[in-house]
Order: C-alpha cells, then sequence, then structure tokens
C-alpha cells in the first residue's frame, strides 16, 4: 500500500506540474476539467499504484492524433509526475504513404500494400493502430530513427502486433549492437514480444523467408515500452481523416484492446463525420454508442473519457455542426457512464478557431493546429487530467487552475507588429475563391475579410484584395502549389522571378503546367553542408528526398556523414 508520504509528495509535485507557463484571454482556463469524474474513479484507483503497477493510457483519435505533438505533450507531462512506462506505439507510416510522428523519421524497402481505417472497403484486416501493411516480398525492410527528445533509451520491451500465420515470414529485429529473429508461425498469438539490450536512435525490422512455404508479413502496430512494471504507458493512435465510423471497420482492435488491457480510453474524434457534408444527429449517436458497447465487450470494467472537436471552419465556411457534435457526445457520455472533456468550450467555443489562428496557433486551413497550438492543447487536457486526480483525493475544494493575472477577454487581439510584414495586393480572377487566395498566401478567409471589410465570402473578378503577409513565410517561398486559373506568367510575377527562371528551375520544356503541380520559386543551390548532430534521415526529410538518392548522387556505400562534409541533395 502507497505511504502517507507518497501520497503527499505526490500530490506536490502534481500541484507543480499543473502551473500554465503562458495565457491567451481567450482560452476558457476557468473551464478546463473533466465533467463526471465519479466514471473515471476506477482509472484514479489504479494510478494510485503507479509505482507498483503500470498504467495504460490508450488515446484514439485523427490528423490532431496521428502527427503525436498534441498527444506526446500529453504523454511526456503525465510521465514526469508518474513516471517513464515507455513509449507507446510507432508506425511505418512511411509504406502506407502517409507522415510519421514528430519525434522519429521512417524508411523502407521492397513492396508494400496498405489500408486505413478511413477507407470505406478496406483491403486488409484492420487493427487498433487503424493502419495495415503488408509485404509479399522475402527481403523487404522497414527502419525507424528516433530523434534526440523520443525519450526511447531504456524501451527494450518490444511488443510486434502482427498477423500470426503458418505461412508468415519471420521477422529480424536489429539495433547497432544486436540482431534478434523472431518467428511469427503460432496462429494463436496476437502479439510477440522480443527484449532487446538498451539500445539508441535506430530499430531495424526486415522480413526473412527461412522456408518456401512463408509468403507474406502483415503488421497492425509495435509498441516500446520499458521493462519494469511501474509508470505511465501513453498509447496514441490516430488517422488522418478518421471518424467514428472509421473505427468500426477496424475488425481486430477489439481482440487488439483486450490484449493492451488499457486501464483508460480517450475517444477524440468525430470532425471528419460532420465537417463536409454536415451532421447526422442520429446516425452520429448511434456511432459513438456503438464504439463504446464494442470496447466494455472485451473490457468491461475500463473508463471510458470522450472528447469533442474545437471550433472549425471548412474551405472558408464555418462548421456549425460542432456544437451539435459537441453536445451529442455530452449527453451520450452521460448515458454510457463516460467522463466528458469539453475541448470545444475549453479552446473558446463559437468561432474561437480565428482567435488561434490570430496568435499563429491555427493553421490557415483553420482546422488544424500549429505545433505551439497543438503543445498548448497538450498542457491544457493534462492539467484537466492532473487537476481532477487532485480533486479525487483532497476533494472540491481545489480550484480549476488558471494563470496568475490571466481574464478572459474573447475579443483580445495579438500585439500589433508590422515588422517582417508587408502588404501585397491580388486582383481576383475567375474561377477563385477566397479559400483558395488564403491557401496560396498562408492566411485565413476570416483575415483576407477583415482586411478587406468583405461582410461575404463572395468575391468576383477584377476585385483587388489587400493581403498582409509575412516576408519570411511568403517572400522566401520555396516552393509553391499552383491553384486553378495560375499560368507560369502571374507565378512568375507574383515572387519577382521570371518564366525562363521557372522553367529551369523545374525543367519544364514547355508552359504547360497543371493544378497540384508543386513548382520551385527560389534559386536551388544543390547543396547540403552537414551540420553537428544531423542524419542522413533528417537530411533527406529536409530536402523532400530519401536517403537512398542522396546516398546514389554521393557514391555513398554507407550512411556514415560527418560536420562540415557536402552533400549534393538533387
Amino acid at each position: 500500500m502507497r505511504t502517507i508520504y507518497w501520497l503527499l509528495s505526490s500530490l506536490f509535485l502534481y500541484g507543480q506540474c499543473i502551473q500554465y507557463d503562458t495565457a491567451f484571454a481567450f482560452i476558457r482556463y476557468d473551464k478546463n476539467e473533466i465533467l463526471y469524474p465519479e466514471h473515471l474513479e476506477t482509472f484514479f484507483c489504479v494510478l494510485d499504484s503507479v509505482q507498483t503497477r503500470k498504467v495504460r493510457i490508450l488515446h484514439i483519435g485523427d490528423s490532431h492524433v496521428q502527427a503525436d505533438i498534441f498527444t506526446g505533450t500529453v504523454r511526456n507531462l503525465l510521465q514526469q509526475c508518474f513516471g517513464w512506462g515507455g513509449r507507446g506505439f510507432i508506425f511505418p507510416y512511411k509504406a502506407a504513404k502517409t507522415h510519421c510522428t514528430y519525434d522519429y523519421l521512417c524508411s523502407y524497402t521492397g513492396k508494400w500494400r496498405y489500408a486505413k481505417n478511413i477507407h470505406h472497403h478496406p483491403e486488409l484486416p484492420l487493427g487498433i493502430t487503424g493502419i495495415t501493411i503488408r509485404t509479399e516480398t522475402p527481403n523487404a525492410s522497414f527502419r525507424f530513427h528516433f530523434l534526440k527528445d523520443a525519450h526511447v533509451e531504456k524501451n527494450t520491451l518490444i511488443k510486434i502486433f502482427c498477423k500470426h500465420h503458418p505461412q508468415s515470414f519471420d521477422l529480424r529485429i536489429a539495433t547497432s549492437d544486436t540482431a534478434i529473429v523472431v518467428a511469427l508461425q503460432d496462429s494463436m498469438k496476437t502479439f510477440s514480444e522480443v527484449f532487446l539490450p538498451p539500445w539508441s536512435e535506430s530499430l531495424h525490422f526486415g522480413v526473412i523467408q527461412s522456408v518456401p512455404q512463408q509468403r507474406f508479413f502483415e503488421l497492425y502496430g509495435i509498441t516500446l515500452e520499458r521493462p519494469d512494471n511501474q509508470g505511465i504507458l501513453y498509447y496514441s493512435v490516430g488517422i488522418n481523416g478518421a471518424g467514428l465510423e472509421s473505427l468500426l471497420r477496424q475488425t481486430l482492435w477489439g481482440q487488439h484492446i483486450k490484449a493492451l488491457q488499457p486501464d483508460l480510453i480517450i475517444i477524440d474524434l468525430g470532425a471528419n463525420d460532420y465537417a463536409v457534408d454536415g451532421i447526422d444527429s442520429i446516425r452520429y449517436a448511434l456511432h459513438l454508442r456503438a464504439i463504446i458497447d464494442s470496447l466494455r465487450q472485451w473490457i468491461p470494467e475500463v473508463a471510458i473519457l470522450l472528447s469533442c472537436s474545437h471550433d472549425l471552419y471548412y474551405r472558408g465556411r464555418h462548421v456549425w455542426a460542432v456544437e451539435v457534435a459537441q453536445t451529442i457526445t455530452q449527453q451520450v457520455a452521460q448515458e454510457k457512464q463516460c467522463a466528458f472533456y469539453n475541448w470545444y468550450q475549453v479552446a473558446g467555443g463559437r468561432h474561437s478557431i480565428l482567435k488561434w489562428r490570430a496568435w499563429n496557433l491555427a493553421k490557415a486551413d483553420l482546422i488544424h493546429l500549429t505545433p505551439l497550438g497543438y503543445r498548448i492543447k497538450g498542457k491544457l487536457f493534462a492539467t484537466a487530467l492532473l487537476y481532477t486526480y487532485l480533486r479525487y483525493h483532497k476533494g472540491d475544494t481545489i480550484a480549476i487552475p488558471v494563470p496568475k493575472g490571466w481574464q478572459y477577454r474573447p475579443d483580445s487581439l495579438p500585439p500589433k507588429s508590422m515588422k517582417n510584414t508587408s502588404v501585397v495586393y491580388y486582383t481576383v480572377e475567375k474561377g477563385d475563391a477566397l479559400s483558395t487566395i488564403a491557401h496560396r498566401y498562408n492566411v485565413s478567409v476570416h483575415d483576407l475579410m477583415r482586411w478587406n471589410r468583405l461582410k461575404s465570402a463572395t468575391i468576383y473578378p477584377g476585385q483587388r484584395l489587400k493581403i498582409y503577409t509575412s516576408s519570411k513565410s511568403f517572400h522566401q517561398q520555396t516552393f509553391y502549389i499552383v491553384q486553378k486559373g495560375d499560368n507560369l506568367t502571374k507565378i512568375a510575377r507574383r515572387f519577382g522571378v521570371s518564366v525562363s527562371q521557372l522553367k529551369a528551375w523545374n525543367g519544364l520544356n514547355s508552359d504547360a503546367i497543371y493544378v497540384g503541380q508543386r513548382l520551385r520559386v527560389r534559386p536551388w543551390k544543390g547543396y547540403h553542408v552537414v551540420k553537428k548532430g544531423e542524419t542522413l534521415w533528417g537530411i533527406a526529410k529536409k530536402y523532400h528526398t530519401t536517403v537512398e538518392k542522396i546516398k546514389a548522387l554521393n557514391g555513398l556505400k554507407h550512411e556514415r556523414i560527418y560536420p562540415g562534409m557536402r552533400l549534393r541533395v538533387w
């Protein structure tokens, strides 16, 4: 049993963790709490034993989760308070033609098929991560390279969630010092466990055809964990574009969740169900109930926390359905005895995404946040969870923490600074829309309407629009995505270059371009001087190329590079 000293010292530490470093007047810090906390009591009881029992949290989401900036912030904050239980899920996303998370890079060899939960008829079975890859190439492989802040140095327990079958290839797992071969032929297994010696930075996975009857390898996800039985293990799984209906396509997720045995499951998605075509309230509620029922079928006593989206715009149109979805989610949480985090309200409510954008906390699409915005969201969510846990022990006398000197002012604007800003005038052409112009100049539709005193998003050919744009983000822009109505002359004029330069930089033999084409609009140096701490993986990502191409261009037979080395990257 935990001692009184441990309880008091822990509660003091949690109190220190929930202090804010920055404050924004439009964020409702005073509303930042978990509603219906009584439904988290079983989770809090487990959390009390974190010194002698590993506590597992599974966070399921969409594009706001796949990059892991938001959930990675939550993971780091909770692990600072309760102990480092492991990194959680990783996946070779590149093999499925999508991006990795913020703390590692990945590459692959061989031919891979893939399926995601956003596909209406997935060609492969889907498990807990919502994404699957499969290869029939005997020597296919994938590799992870972790960045310096990934905290993976003691994650020596590897769990591979994959298809175990008599015809499955064997799997070779290698670090810089060790290689272990794992047989995957036992069809009774859900995952295989591998214990590695201490390692850092890179993990290499390669399939091996040991006998002729082995034909394939099918992967659902990999977890990195510390072998000791203590601390927080925060799994995050999210797929760009996923919605509630997407989860119901994951036919293997029940058995994977049962094998994982999470103590708390966070359901944090739904905007993709209504952002484009509006919301079918009955269908939305049915899907949410079906997900909760499915989870409790596999783990009856698991604590479940529901969340909702922040305010959104889609192609310049305000998504009113966010409020409806928030109300439905809260009602289902009460009905199904789940806790609820009202992120819509905490983030500021109706039209608040415009304020996040004004403070450079949201991207120009008015859907996603910037990295800083996601870190602020992570801090808020972790604080709400810690505060609710603190109240569980010390009662209602504990007030919701707010930043020092904070006052709610919904119409607050960032300080005006024109130091790095210039004015651009754009003449509207046939086929233009405010959303495409906003995307072109990396601003929001709201900004365009405010700068030009527009009462609606309607514009007409010949209209002259004033645009304030950052000299760093626009005038030093390297690439440009061709929009409808563009031609080389217009693009050249926009960036202050000549048509002949554009053609030379992009290898064009004619003036023909197409919508969606990626054009270089600044000179290409073609070389990169290696700096201390850099790797080929990081350099390849920076220049949107591959390690194999850089090695071929420079005649490298290995991946060793050194500071000061001059590499051709194009």
